[in-house]
């Protein structure tokens, strides 16, 4: 499962054998960023709709969003990628003025937190397998950071992970 996503369309497409795709979603309301949550759903991050979603597999004639944050407040989130502990992270790039771009922790109780804002274009974001740091990718600096996971779903200072020469 991958998006297709622009202007005019943003589908979820699936991977039926090689070669062939066929439209799984289709006006997905800007789903981008997508994940497999640890009970068998897809996550997606909503840019249009301004909304973090639970998509569960099987017929989607009329697919059903499990609405898990909706916030006009948010640019546009992008991707999206879920920890060990149940609990989510998000970014939020600005893609126009790279001003108020951000990371969030969405928890399980659903409280949310800005985590990261000092990041021009956050795009790109996983933990690691033991759900201690998170990586964030920044398409404007065109470098991945890490940070250092807190109980809270906060994080510590970040450093450069990854500085690639291209």
């Amino acid at each position: 499962y991958f998006t297709s996503f622009n202007k005019k369309s943003t589908q979820v497409l699936r991977l039926d054998k090689r070669g062939a795709a066929s439209v799984w979603m289709d006006e997905t309301e800007g789903i981008n960023g997508t994940f497999l949550s640890f009970d068998g759903k897809l996550l997606g991050a909503q840019a249009y709709g301004h909304r973090i979603v639970k998509v569960a597999f099987g017929d989607l004639t009329a697919p059903k969003y499990e609405t898990l944050l909706e916030d006009e407040s948010l640019n546009q989130p992008n991707d999206v990628c879920q920890s060990p502990s149940g609990d989510l992270f998000f970014t939020d790039p600005d893609f126009k003025n790279r001003q108020t771009s951000a990371v969030y922790h969405l928890a399980a109780t659903g409280k949310v937190t800005k985590i990261i804002d000092d990041m021009p274009l956050p795009n790109g974001i996983i933990t690691s397998l033991d759900g201690k740091t998170l990586y964030v990718g920044d398409s404007h600096q065109a470098i991945w950071r890490s940070y250092p996971i807190n109980e809270d779903g906060t994080v510590g200072a970040g450093k450069t992970f990854l500085d690639p020469d291209t």
